[in-house]
């Protein structure tokens, strides 16, 4: 026999108001500014310790120089021609592999560097450095030649990577999403000048 139980109904209000939809692009907020630095690590691992070092990153726009500035920026102070790579892997060793990463997504996300360190004892000589860098990032000025070189390698390596159709397509995939047009890859390299 099925057991009946009293149960509480409660009435959906009526309204004649319809809802209103929301007018125009939606804007996400920005952020808030940085915290304070916050670390975390791995005591006694058999493996190479790695370094992960983020900062707050612009979202995409093609029409504005915010990530090509950043990515000409990190090329700059932290690509394989700068003077910190060149002095933390090639002359002190203290770390084996540094790259870096410039996001490239309509949300705002974090550039990052990424390093593995060859001891884990060398994480504080290699923070200061990468804070040393910045600070002079912020101070000096850059060589107008260097600038321009730094321009024309990522500029033409961009050009390099499409060697292959999977390639080409890969690239125009990653462009195509943000306005379905492949014209957005085009205004995003030209932000570069």
């Amino acid at each position: 026999h099925a057991r009946h139980t009293a149960q509480a109904v409660h009435p959906v209000p009526q309204t004649n108001q319809r809802r209103q939809k929301p007018r125009g692009r939606t804007r996400v907020a920005h952020e808030q500014l940085q915290r304070p630095l916050r670390r975390s690590g791995v005591r006694d691992s058999p493996t190479l310790p790695w370094l992960l070092v983020g900062w707050h990153a612009p979202g995409f726009d093609a029409d504005k120089t915010e990530l090509p500035a950043l990515t000409v920026l990190a090329e700059l102070r932290f690509g394989e021609t700068s003077p910190l790579y060149q002095r933390l892997v090639v002359k002190e060793q203290l770390v084996d592999e540094f790259q870096y990463e410039v996001p490239r997504e309509q949300d705002p996300g974090l550039f990052q560097l990424v390093v593995r360190l060859t001891k884990p004892e060398h994480a504080p000589a290699v923070i200061k450095a990468i804070q040393d860098t910045l600070l002079a990032a912020r101070t000096e000025r850059v060589d107008p030649k260097q600038l321009a070189a730094v321009k024309s390698h990522l500029k033409y390596g961009f050009a390099r990577g499409m060697a292959s159709a999977s390639s080409v397509g890969a690239i125009v995939a990653g462009f195509v999403r943000y306005e379905r047009d492949l014209e957005t890859l085009n205004r995003y390299y030209r932000s570069f000048d």
